[in-house]
């Protein structure tokens, strides 16, 4: 019998150390879990793809030219105060702090201008804040942790 599993061999405990050696951090609890689970996810018509514990890298490394284009975009706003911005659960898109893309980790492909990012710069209980940022939206959906993001998506609602 075929089997129906639609991710990837999952990661060994080596190769994520080893990421994390590459990438110098210590990667969040459920997105480690995931890669133990499946070394990324594949890309389907319309699905980001999600990178293997190999491919994942600091978003500044392939995009450092959507971070100035974001950057020069929104430099003239007002600074989002962290009561603000520490708001989850409400279409809050506009609510980005554009200098955390410096810093934020892309662990998905870039697809059709959208992508799934890691925020290290926000923590919660061992967890990074996820992004889901695009120019659809434009701009950010923020999650307290990757977890959050893959329940929340995939029953299909908003945050």
């Amino acid at each position: 019998m075929q089997s129906e599993w639609l991710g990837l061999p999952r990661a060994s405990e080596k190769e994520i150390t080893a990421t994390e050696s590459r990438l110098r951090t210590k990667l969040p609890l459920s997105y480690r879990e995931f890669l133990k689970v499946t070394n990324g996810w594949p890309g389907y018509p319309g699905v980001l793809r999600l990178r293997m514990a190999k491919e994942i890298d600091w978003f500044f490394v392939e995009h450092q030219n959507w971070i100035d284009i974001w950057t020069q975009s929104l430099r003239s706003l007002p600074p989002i105060s962290d009561e603000q911005y520490l708001i989850y659960g409400k279409n809050l898109e506009q609510d980005i702090r554009v200098e955390y893309l410096q810093t934020n980790l892309q662990i998905s492909d870039a697809l059709d201008g959208e992508v799934i990012l890691l925020n290290p710069q926000i923590t919660h209980n061992q967890e990074w804040e996820a992004w889901l940022f695009s120019n659809h939206i434009p701009g950010v959906k923020r999650y307290r942790s990757f977890w959050e993001m893959l329940t929340t998506r995939g029953m299909g609602a908003t945050p």
